[in-house]
């Protein structure tokens, strides 16, 4: 399955989907990609079958650098042989296309990765976990979004609400 879900810029599932991938999973799925965040996420396997919550980001570059690692993504190669999926991490260039990443990059990626699953195996706490991560990233952007909105607006805004400027 290809699930279009999860916060933008969140490297964590939010609980429910986590509860909803297991469902998928125990109603037949068997495998679940997810994409939507811009950033990847965390992987694990339940009952024999595996769930990547987000590939990463595969079209977009750095449009600003408000936010860190949202031009990073990930293949997985799968295997019919039963063999463990094999990651490869690449990079939007420039040209917005994938890259694979050199040694050093790729080993720095598969070790977020790793931290990412990490938690989600362990499940200790992770609702608590997922919104102080969640608003690191999510509440903090759309602050400052509006803030934005507001400085390049202002003459607008004013004028919307309280009538006619002269």
């Amino acid at each position: 399955m290809n699930l279009h879900w999860g916060y933008e810029y969140v490297h964590y599932p939010h609980p429910g989907q986590i509860k909803l991938a297991h469902n998928l999973i125990d109603a037949g799925a068997d495998l679940i990609f997810g994409h939507h965040p811009h950033v990847i996420q965390g992987y694990e396997e339940y009952d024999g079958k595996y769930i990547f919550y987000s590939l990463g980001n595969f079209q977009f570059g750095i449009r600003d650098n408000k936010y860190t690692n949202v031009d990073i993504g990930m293949a997985v190669k799968f295997c019919l042989d039963g063999s463990k999926p094999i990651i490869f991490p690449v990079q939007i260039n420039k040209s917005n296309c994938p890259i694979l990443l050199g040694s050093h990059e790729k080993e720095a990626v598969l070790n977020k990765l790793h931290l990412y699953s990490l938690r989600i195996k362990t499940g200790l706490y992770y609702s608590l976990f997922w919104y102080i991560a969640a608003s690191k990233n999510f509440l903090i952007s759309n602050y400052k979004s509006w803030f934005y909105r507001i400085q390049k607006n202002w003459y607008y805004i004013i004028k919307r609400y309280y009538g006619r400027i002269s």
